[in-house]
């Protein structure tokens, strides 16, 4: 073949032509003609890579452009095709586009391939693994701009745009009459609204304040009243200092008459004085009777602690024979169950029942108010009501741990007889090759825990803390299980790992098998392109 003169498709290798001979390697070569191979049964696209040695005289696009229409690279009726063209000894190369593609592989995407590819490998000297670096970025680019994902993303984006500008178009057609009324009609409307607006303040001031006049005139009254109720109460009780708080509370009477005949259509003004006026006597009610208030609700309070002391000590009492029963049967029959610091709870529980009903009945036995104890109240009602708390936990507590401890002392032997033989099945199972150290690990301190819970037991003896032989079986038990489960699991990943060694012994097999198909097939005789055409695109460079 002449230099510069275009080869014949008799020529070509496959994917891959190296007219240089000495540029690939014959594994570089049959790497790549696999890869395109593959890519082409993939996607019907093909990419040929030509090295020649030099371009003559003829520019590197129209040689590209030559190459491309004379092998008709692609499928025909699709100009699916790309050629990478390289010029060893003039130190160009080019990425040729059919016409199929150049709206998936732009100049600009060639041209970046090819810089970041070719041109950077190719000054090192590395020319396979430039070839290698440009096929993969080649396929790639495409595979991702040519899936059904990025074409539905595609044809999205262009009915979007379709759709916003026929929306802008139909917008600005009729926004223009309305933008031009809004320009003529503001300055009117604006000064109408500015004097109606003044209108509306004035008398929203007006209303505002005639509200918040009657809202205190109300509240003054109320509270005027409920003093009223709470001094009666006192009096009918018998507390000394009543009469003279109602005496001060008539002497305000008159002001709230007064208030409540003031004229609601005055002024502005006016209605602020009433607010004022009003809000002067609602303090004055407040500072006649602010400790009247304190001090019927803390007489209320002594009734409630008396009553409330009555029902939760009949409570208290009901409990307290039934806790104390069980803890003497508890530590009875098991002595070695450590119950903290209950014991010393009942020891101290009744005395301080009665010391605290004892404070509430002389809070609220005292005749007057001022001298009445109510710290002394409050303090006895909240005794009680821990002491309560305190025997109702103590009684959970204590009859659960007997629960618990009757129930051990009763499975026991059971449960003992059910470890030992997940013990055996455990040991048993570990006595393969293909066990870990987990799984023996994990029998021998089941079987460290088995005798533990044995020695334990004893003779069966009420000394005996059954709560502790418990857990140590139901230590051996877990732990006798999980070596079992432990030791299945290291059988099977053995089995597993042998398994995905053949499998993969297999598949290198056939493997090799294709590839000695597929590099038979691409052989001069039996490969030819679709016929497809070149559309002048893509990008060149030099290093």
């Amino acid at each position: 073949m002449a230099v510069g003169e275009i080869p014949d498709h008799r020529y070509r290798d496959g994917f891959v032509t190296d007219f240089t001979k000495t540029t690939l390697t014959v594994q570089d070569d049959r790497s790549l003609e696999t890869t395109l191979h593959a890519y082409e049964w993939e996607t019907t696209q093909e990419i040929a890579v030509v090295v020649i040695s030099t371009l003559g005289d003829e520019p590197i696009e129209q040689y590209a452009v030559d190459l491309f229409g004379r092998w008709g690279i692609g499928k025909k009726g699709k100009d699916n095709g790309v050629l990478l063209l390289i010029a060893l000894d003039d130190r160009e190369w080019k990425i040729e586009v059919g016409y199929g593609l150049e709206g998936y592989l732009t100049d600009a995407a060639a041209g970046r391939i090819g810089r970041e590819s070719l041109t950077q490998h190719f000054r090192s000297g590395n020319y396979a693994l430039g070839i290698r670096a440009a096929v993969d970025g080649i396929t790639s680019h495409l595979r991702y701009q040519t899936s059904p994902e990025r074409q539905a993303e595609r044809e999205q984006a262009e009915r979007d745009a379709r759709i916003q500008a026929e929306e802008s178009r139909q917008f600005w057609a009729a926004a223009w009459p309305v933008i031009l009324s809004i320009v003529f009609f503001g300055a009117f409307a604006g000064i109408a609204l500015h004097l109606n607006a003044r209108r509306k303040r004035a008398g929203a001031e007006r209303a505002a304040a005639r509200e918040k006049a009657v809202w205190l005139l109300s509240a003054a009254v109320d509270c005027f009243l409920a003093a009223g109720r709470h001094v009666a109460e006192l009096q009918r009780r018998g507390f000394k200092d009543a009469p003279d708080v109602m005496r001060d509370l008539e002497t305000l009477q008159p002001s709230i008459e007064e208030l409540g005949s003031f004229d609601q259509k005055g002024t502005t003004s006016y209605f602020k004085s009433m607010q004022t006026l009003a809000a002067a006597v609602k303090e004055a009610v407040h500072g006649k009777v602010g400790d009247l208030y304190s001090k019927s609700a803390t007489a209320d309070l002594c009734g409630k602690v008396l009553k409330t002391t009555d029902v939760e000590s009949k409570r208290i009492r009901d409990l307290l024979p039934k806790a104390r029963d069980a803890f003497r049967t508890l530590t009875v029959h098991h002595p070695k169950i450590n119950l903290g610091d209950h014991k010393s709870f009942f020891e101290t529980l009744e005395r301080e029942l009665r010391l605290a009903k004892q404070h509430a009945e002389n809070a609220a036995s005292l005749g007057s108010i001022e001298k009445q104890s109510f710290d002394t109240a409050g303090k006895a009602l909240a005794s009680v009501s821990q002491a309560l708390v305190a025997a109702e936990g103590a009684l959970t507590i204590v009859m659960e741990f007997s629960k618990k401890a009757e129930r051990a002392r009763l499975d026991s032997p059971k449960n003992f007889a059910a470890a030992k033989q997940a013990v055996d099945v455990a040991y048993a199972a570990i006595d393969d090759h293909r066990v870990g150290s987990d799984a023996k690990k994990d029998a021998k301190n089941a079987e460290e825990s088995l005798r533990k819970a044995s020695h334990l037991m004893g003779n069966g003896s009420l000394g005996t803390d059954w709560l502790a032989v418990a857990a140590a079986i139901e230590t051996a038990l877990t732990l006798a299980n999980g070596a079992k489960q432990q030791a299945n699991s290291d059988i099977a990943a053995v089995i597993a790992a042998a398994d995905a060694a053949r499998r993969r012994e297999r598949e290198r097999i056939q493997s090799n098998q294709r590839r000695r198909e597929e590099s038979s097939r691409s052989s001069n005789n039996g490969f030819s392109f679709g016929g497809g055409r070149s559309g002048g695109g893509g990008a060149k460079g030099s290093w």
